[in-house]
């Protein structure tokens, strides 16, 4: 199974996702898309043994709901014997999807998931496959990688040097490779290693407080570091105005089609495709969403490893109703939206990990823009950009007060 236990892990020890973007001769990608469909069919496989196996159940024939997962790739591979189009890509390769199909019944089952298992689509479904992950047929060349069922010494390029990640110290785990909708081959595979030594001069800088860390969507990390600091959200106005004008684009080309398809099947005459130039548009269009998912991405990561690295006594953080929120004010859930809450909680976690620092996550219901940092005093606040404290008088930044309230959690 290619997927790993994370509570295996040692306590100096750390996984770390990595992304790939892969280059592929014309030969490579016919390779390629031949896993990626041969994957999707042994999945689906699968699920329909499973099915039948329950019907079989349902009428009396058999003494368990499940069929064991030893019965079905012993099955499986009886049936690869008997279909040479199977043994174009390696068995362990289609394992793989096997093990996939058995663990999403198991996230249905023990309710992770609320949907059954699904057949995969040719056309809408995620086309991914798993690759081997053993040494001998996955490793990294120079700047390209070998994966299993390519020839021996042949590799797929990359743009960057991979020789680094055959390091000593890391462990590989959990290999993917996607094609997404930007037309890209993406490898991504997990990476065990060591903690990070802690330097003299984090130690020297060690910051001997709390910081509490209120999220918004203007000042989009507001931490207590230093009574107060403010990272705003990255002005993407420009951008969507992009997004927004390719969409009418790719919408027009969506309506054509549809409408000249609808004429032809009234004919009885072949149905066409989208055309070159509507493809392009689509590809250009993902292109746009990625880029503003990447510039959050990097903003995020250097925000955390910035405030994480600084050793504070621990990482207070809220934890949002968004939905809620999203329903009681229709000016902020449009924006709302937009903003990565749930990726910058776990870029936090993440890296509070890396460097031994404590996470805590306040309540939902805790009102940490209501009170007073210094009093306590609780007073309700609507639309206002400044907590004015009747009490004592204090008036401060509403979210560097929440961000406040938030650290003196740490020492509850």
């Amino acid at each position: 199974m290619y997927t790993f236990n994370k509570d295996k892990l040692q306590e100096d020890e750390i996984y770390k996702t990595n992304t790939v973007v892969l280059y592929p001769t014309e030969s490579q990608k016919e390779f390629l898309d031949k896993c990626i469909d041969l994957y999707r069919f042994t999945y689906n496989w699968t699920i329909e043994q499973k099915e039948i196996h329950y019907k079989r159940y349902k009428d009396g024939l058999e003494d368990s709901a499940l069929i064991q997962d030893k019965t079905l790739i012993k099955r499986f591979s009886e049936f690869r014997k008997s279909n040479d189009w199977l043994k174009i890509i390696p068995m362990h390769t289609l394992r793989n999807a096997i093990y996939d199909a058995i663990d999403a019944y198991e996230r249905f089952f023990t309710k992770r998931i609320k949907t059954k298992p699904k057949y995969k689509s040719k056309k809408t479904s995620k086309k991914s496959f798993a690759p081997e992950i053993q040494h001998t047929v996955f490793y990294f060349k120079k700047s390209g990688v070998h994966i299993a069922g390519l020839h021996y010494g042949e590799t797929i390029q990359t743009k960057i040097n991979t020789d680094l990640c055959r390091m000593s110290n890391k462990r590989f785990r959990s290999a993917r490779i996607v094609h997404n909708s930007m037309d890209r081959y993406i490898l991504t595979y997990v990476t065990i290693e060591k903690k990070p030594i802690i330097t003299t001069d984090m130690i020297d800088n060690k910051y001997n407080r709390a910081i509490g860390i209120d999220l918004n969507v203007k000042n989009l990390i507001v931490t207590s570091y230093n009574d107060g600091e403010i990272f705003k959200a990255i002005d993407m106005t420009h951008k969507e105005k992009q997004i927004k004008h390719y969409q009418r684009l790719c919408k027009k080309d969506f309506d054509r089609t549809k409408r000249i398809n609808q004429e032809r099947a009234n004919l009885d005459q072949e149905l066409l495709d989208k055309s070159n130039n509507a493809k392009k548009r689509s590809i250009i269009l993902a292109k746009k969403y990625k880029k503003i998912s990447n510039t959050n991405d990097t903003y995020i990561k250097t925000i955390a490893k910035k405030v994480v690295s600084r050793l504070p006594k621990a990482i207070v953080m809220e934890d949002l109703k968004i939905r809620k929120i999203q329903k009681e004010n229709k000016y902020v859930a449009k924006y709302i939206s937009k903003v990565p809450l749930y990726k910058i909680r776990k870029v936090f976690e993440y890296n509070c990990e890396k460097y031994n620092v404590p996470f805590i996550l306040a309540d939902k219901d805790f009102p940490s823009t209501q009170l007073c940092s210094r009093c306590g005093h609780k007073k309700d606040l609507k639309g206002y950009k400044y907590y004015v404290c009747n009490n004592c008088g204090l008036r401060l930044n509403r979210d560097i007060n929440a961000s406040l309230n938030l650290e003196k959690l740490a020492y509850c």
